[in-house]
């Protein structure tokens, strides 16, 4: 990490209730649609045998996936969530067998270097993760470091514009990192479901501290300082997705030519879809 950055994975981390694990086939739907989009708007097509980079790989469920499709897939994490740190992993589900998490690699935030050759990977992807970054010139760096010439990565993950925090689910990412913002919406669930507010409150602030959302401009600021080169697809994205929950009026809008205006309009306030290559 570059000297001076701070994140909250580096220290303690208390056990917490965790969540129901998404499906596998959740996760295996994840890595079509970053390959398909790979191929049908970038123009990479990604065969079989490819050394595959599940950045932020959790458990391992997708470096799993992979491996059954042929992949010669790896994945890396900032703890150990398949092994010493899977008490403070946020989702129920089995671990993996050896033939898999002696694929996964646990990076230290004191020494971020990924365990990987210079221009090694011929594709890497991450979903819900640089939304947990709070140093992005290093993994900016390393990334495109590792991958081969004219290889890219694609991540997806919230956007500050979007109408809802996706861990907390509260209107206006921005404001949730303002105290009375907190306690206001704290007071709301404790009349709705009970418990004191302030028991609320503690819980959202706590998870805010590991959620960071710096603007588009400070992402390419990181992108340029690291030697990476750094785009975002969410209008081709929506349009592949064809509007997702508001396909139908993605139809609509279809038929009169609009698909492409909406997706403009759109954009903003999906989530990102960034892809990264080597400057």
């Amino acid at each position: 990490m570059i000297k001076g950055a701070y994140s909250p994975y580096s220290g303690e981390k208390r056990p917490r209730a965790r969540d129901q694990v998404p499906a596998l086939a959740e996760h295996a739907a994840a890595i079509k649609y970053h390959l398909l989009f790979a191929k049908q708007y970038l123009g990479t097509n990604i065969p079989p045998d490819s050394r595959i980079l599940d950045f932020g790989c959790g458990v391992g469920d997708s470096v799993k996936l992979l491996l059954d499709l042929g992949y010669d897939a790896v994945g890396m994490d900032v703890r150990e969530y398949w092994g010493a740190d899977h008490d403070i992993y946020w989702k129920t589900g089995p671990l993996h067998d050896e033939t898999v998490l002696r694929r996964l690699s646990h990076v230290p935030l004191s020494d971020y270097k990924l365990p990987y050759p210079d221009h090694s990977i011929d594709f890497c992807f991450s979903d819900q993760v640089f939304e947990h970054v709070f140093d992005y010139v290093t993994p900016f760096s390393e990334l495109a470091r590792v991958l081969k010439p004219g290889a890219i990565s694609l991540h997806r993950f919230p956007s500050p514009n979007a109408l809802f925090e996706g861990h907390l689910r509260l209107p206006l990412p921005r404001l949730c990192y303002y105290d009375n913002y907190l306690k206001f919406c704290g007071l709301l669930r404790s009349a709705k479901h009970g418990g004191a507010w302030h028991e609320h409150f503690k819980d959202m602030k706590e998870i805010m501290t590991f959620n960071n959302y710096p603007s588009t401009s400070q992402l390419r600021r990181y992108a340029r300082q690291a030697g990476a080169h750094i785009e975002f697809c969410e209008q081709d994205d929506f349009l592949l997705r064809e509007g997702g929950r508001y396909r139908q009026f993605t139809e609509l809008a279809k038929r009169f030519g609009l698909d492409r205006s909406m997706a403009f309009i759109a954009g903003p306030l999906m989530n990102r879809y960034m892809l990264l290559r080597a400057a």
